[in-house]
């Protein structure tokens, strides 16, 4: 008898899928992850939700430039204007801005910091201050001889009172009497001006019966015309601000005959020790003249004010003989951050990283060899800047390919420690978020996860595009991360640090994220939405929040395999899921270009639903859905039976 083949009949084995890995976009895709998934979240991971509604929370008559919240309050930028709210209320607060462009908004202790217009919102006054401030004056004459501004110098004292506030001490303007001639019966506080060289103020005190020498100073008078005083008004607040103004001199100074030339004041930098306006009323004149002065007292003193005649014309006659110069710089550099009660910079162009003065970001140039001075050093690396960050409470500066860390608690102790590593990717500076003690950004290799030591890439799943131009933001357990691949095409993933998957969502094309009373919103064109959190109190302003409509969502597997050594074919695929709303199956077989739909369902109640399909037989399966609502998925199962063999 003939042999008879023996057919041999394998059972069919599920491959049941529980629990999903989330996006995989490489060529490594696991079945338990989708080539495609949007706007599902792994908030009950291991099984897939959609994600949580959206709702437009704000909207503005332009577009919104930056958004920043403080305490109670709620700041927006649009159309070179602040606006503030205060439990979602307008208030009447509005502030007018001069810099277009990208605007930001940092916070440093009572203050907010808008930049680039180098302004600070100071809540204590409610009021916005300059951060910056520049005067430059011709001298034209001597003020009491015409309405023109003028500039002059005079030898002066600074004291404070038992109140701690200045004091200036100086010579008369227009006589030799007294504080010129020491009085025969002195009492406490007296004042006596000794115009021997070099020049001296002295003191009477009471207690020891002594005349005490007192430091000299010098006091520069800028005189204005009564139209300027609004100048002048601007220019004290503004002093009184800072205590690092520096002045410079852009010529000799001389007297008014042009003799005795004294020290050349050119590219010297003074520091403003104070400032105050005087006004004087002309009542001879038809109508009254009023006449403003500003007195700013510096460090300064040459020994060579004094002439032998007429000391006290000698003292009023001398001034700079071409311009003079006030300057306060708010050095904020290319990128920011505050740390330690000081806000930090760095320039690309000086390859330089600043601090500002301890409490004080308007104040850049206080060297006292104190504590609090501000500060600044010269990193040896060349490439640019690309971001800065404060993370574990020291400032860090990023290149492409570096990681510069400044660690200590002053100037005198800082320390600069850099790494050369995979740093943020230029254009992306505002990917930086911390999320559980990480700091998340995005490289030109990937988006990285830095806990102080050295970066670790975490994007291996979803690194079959590069993307550019990250902003950052973060909730609860989450990082989001929106970006753009290289076709410009914009993406909103989202990472979630606890199960370490990816996922990714709608990408509205935001352009900053930012905590609000605890909960994420992000800002698009003109209008502000509320996108992650607990679902409360997510109205920021007096409008009423608009709900975004049912969510579109989709996911698409890899490829299911249907051939193996042993030929298995795919007998069956079963989907659970719970649905409100409706949802459609297509699938494709080996290279087709076409989707084909197999199976639609609608619900008006959450329900649970099975889904099976048996496909036809092919090299590979990929599945593909999309719908709209609520859609959760609980399994995903494989059945496979072999072909058997003879």
């Amino acid at each position: 008898m003939r042999n008879i083949p023996e057919i041999h009949i394998k059972k069919k084995n599920a491959n049941a899928q529980r629990e999903f890995s989330g996006l995989n976009n490489t060529k490594r895709i696991q079945e338990n992850q989708f080539a495609k998934l949007v706007n599902m979240s792994a908030d009950i991971y291991p099984i897939l939700t959609t994600r949580g509604k959206r709702y437009k929370v704000h909207e503005s008559s332009h577009s919104i430039d930056a958004i920043r919240s403080h305490g109670n309050y709620f700041f927006q930028i649009s159309n070179l204007r602040l606006k503030r709210y205060k439990n979602g209320i307008e208030t009447e607060y509005n502030k007018w801005l001069t810099e277009t462009g990208k605007k930001e908004m940092i916070k440093m202790g009572g203050n907010i910091v808008i930049l680039p217009d180098k302004k600070m919102y100071v809540f204590s006054d409610d009021d916005i201050k300059n951060m910056t401030f520049s005067l430059t004056r011709n001298n034209n004459t001597d003020p009491n001889e015409s309405d023109d501004l003028s500039i002059h110098l005079q030898p002066v004292t600074l004291e404070k009172d038992n109140n701690g506030n200045n004091i200036i001490y100086k010579p008369p303007v227009s006589s030799q009497h007294s504080p010129f001639i020491r009085p025969d019966n002195p009492v406490d506080g007296d004042i006596y001006f000794d115009t021997k060289i070099p020049w001296n103020i002295e003191k009477y005190n009471g207690n020891s019966e002594t005349w005490d020498k007192l430091d000299l100073k010098t006091d520069i008078v800028i005189g204005f015309r009564n139209t300027e005083e609004l100048d002048v008004y601007n220019i004290v607040n503004a002093i009184e601000i800072d205590s690092s103004y520096m002045i410079n001199g852009t010529g000799k100074i001389s007297s008014s005959e042009g003799k005795e030339l004294i020290d050349d004041i050119s590219k010297k930098e003074l520091k403003i020790l104070h400032a105050e306006k005087q006004t004087v009323i002309d009542t001879t004149t038809t109508p009254s003249t009023t006449r403003i002065y500003l007195h700013i007292v510096v460090d300064y003193l040459s020994t060579k004010y004094t002439q032998k005649n007429n000391p006290w014309f000698k003292l009023e006659k001398i001034w700079p003989a071409e311009t003079l110069s006030i300057k306060m710089e708010c050095k904020s550099g290319d990128f920011r951050c505050v740390s330690q009660n000081r806000m930090w910079s760095c320039s690309s162009d000086k390859h330089e990283i600043y601090a500002s003065k301890l409490g004080d970001p308007t104040s850049w140039n206080s060297y006292d060899g104190i504590a609090s001075d501000s500060y600044t050093v010269t990193v040896g690396s060349t490439e640019d800047f690309t971001g800065a960050y404060t993370y574990n409470d020291y400032p860090i500066f990023f290149k492409e390919n570096r990681i510069i860390t400044i660690r200590g608690t002053r100037p005198s102790n800082y320390q600069l420690t850099d790494v050369e590593c995979d740093g943020v990717a230029d254009g992306s500076d505002k990917s930086l978020t911390v999320v559980n003690g990480y700091l998340y950004y995005l490289s030109r290799k990937g988006i990285m996860r830095y806990g102080g030591d050295y970066p670790t890439k975490i994007s291996s799943d979803i690194d079959g595009e590069k993307y550019h131009d990250g902003i950052g933001g973060s909730y609860g357990d989450k990082y989001y991360l929106k970006c753009k691949d290289r076709k410009n095409k914009s993406h909103l993933f989202v990472y979630d640090t606890i199960s370490r998957i990816w996922t990714e969502e709608s990408a509205m094309n935001f352009s900053q994220f930012e905590i609000i009373n605890g909960n994420l919103y992000g800002v698009v064109g003109d209008g502000i939405y509320y996108i992650a959190g607990t679902g409360e109190n997510i109205e920021i302003t007096s409008e009423s929040a608009v709900e975004e409509a049912d969510i579109t969502f989709e996911f698409e597997t890899g490829d299911l395999l249907q051939h193996t050594e042993e030929r298995t074919v795919i007998n069956r695929i079963n989907m659970e899921f719970e649905l409100k709303g409706n949802v459609e199956v297509f699938i494709k077989y080996d290279n087709d270009t076409v989707w084909n739909s197999v199976y639609r369902k609608s619900a008006q109640e959450k329900e649970m639903q099975s889904f099976r399909v048996k496909p036809k037989r092919n090299k590979k399966i990929q599945l593909r859905v999309k719908g709209k609502g609520e859609f959760t998925l609980y399994e995903l199962t494989k059945i496979v039976q072999s072909g058997g063999k003879i």
